[in-house]
């Protein structure tokens, strides 16, 4: 289900509403339904929590980074000759399915 107005509520470790799907089986209809969790003032921004993700899972995914994220995410470090030799085999691959 695609709800493009819900892309208006940004990701908080601290949210003050929880998106949630819902559907009615008496009338076959399908709905979102945004709780609050807690008080909102007038004009506060809404925000609910996109998960417990680290920014490299964040950024791909949602284009942004979390300032001061919890959780650290390792990335893979291949040395260069090493992945110059992978994207050699990967052309000849392409060429020979080609």
């Amino acid at each position: 289900m695609i709800v493009p107005p819900l892309d208006f509520i940004n990701h908080s470790s601290d949210p003050n509403v929880i998106v949630m799907p819902y559907h009615d089986k008496v009338s076959d209809h399908s709905y979102v339904v945004v709780q609050a969790l807690k008080e909102i003032s007038e004009g506060e921004q809404l925000t609910m929590s996109y998960g417990n993700l680290p920014n490299t899972h964040l950024i791909q995914k949602y284009g942004f980074v979390q300032h001061n994220n919890p959780l650290v995410q390792s990335v893979l470090q291949i040395p260069y000759h090493d992945y110059c030799a992978l994207l050699y085999e990967e052309s000849q691959l392409k060429q020979t399915i080609a």
